[in-house]
């Protein structure tokens, strides 16, 4: 699992990076704030070592503290909203499970977008699945996706810990969109209450 174990992407820490370089004289106060983000983010990342499960507020504080670092890159060009079903918070789903996912979302469509990019996840239970979506509008899927590294750990690890009590599907239709469902029951390996 820690293999398996969603790292901060080096390419995103050197556009924070460059990023904070370049506020550091033009506006200071933005500089600052990336910078405390961004160091927030890394306590997140170091500070789950070891550790298989986070809530679910506990893994969209990493995500909405990820998106609020490139909101500061993108400026008004990108605006996310979170949105989580009643009673859902608590539950329990891997570490770094939605962070990889969002920061496609930004490397592959709201980057590629010309005008406004919006990100959207949606977390709800249909019946007893939990399901995980996040929707961006930038350009589709290629019909022939190639899983990334980011990608490529969700399913491994949704795999380890879930064995087939887990999916991930990607999809252009409707939405563009990663889904991840997972089998809710209280089994040792599966146990995400």
């Amino acid at each position: 699992m820690d293999a398996l174990q969603a790292r901060i992407n080096p390419h995103f820490l050197h556009n924070a990076l460059n990023s904070i370089a370049s506020l550091v004289y033009e506006e200071p106060a933005k500089a600052e704030k990336m910078t405390l983000l961004l160091s927030k983010l890394f306590r997140y990342s170091t500070g789950s070592k070891n550790q298989q499960f986070n809530s679910i507020a506990e893994e969209l504080e990493i995500v909405n503290n990820y998106l609020a670092i490139e909101q500061v890159r993108f400026g008004t060009r990108l605006t996310y909203t979170l949105e989580v079903e009643d009673g859902l918070q608590k539950l329990e789903i891997p570490c770094f499970l939605l962070q990889p996912i969002v920061e496609n979302a930004i490397k592959h469509g709201i980057s590629q977008n010309i005008g406004q990019g919006v990100i959207k996840i949606c977390i709800a239970k249909e019946s007893d699945v939990l399901k995980l979506s996040v929707h961006d509008n930038g350009p589709a899927f290629p019909d022939t996706l190639i899983s990334g590294y980011g990608l490529k750990s969700i399913q491994d690890k949704l795999r380890l810990l879930y064995d087939d009590k887990a999916e991930m599907i990607i999809e252009n239709a409707l939405y563009k969109q990663v889904i991840i469902k997972i089998k809710i029951q209280n089994s040792a390996k599966n146990d995400i209450n």
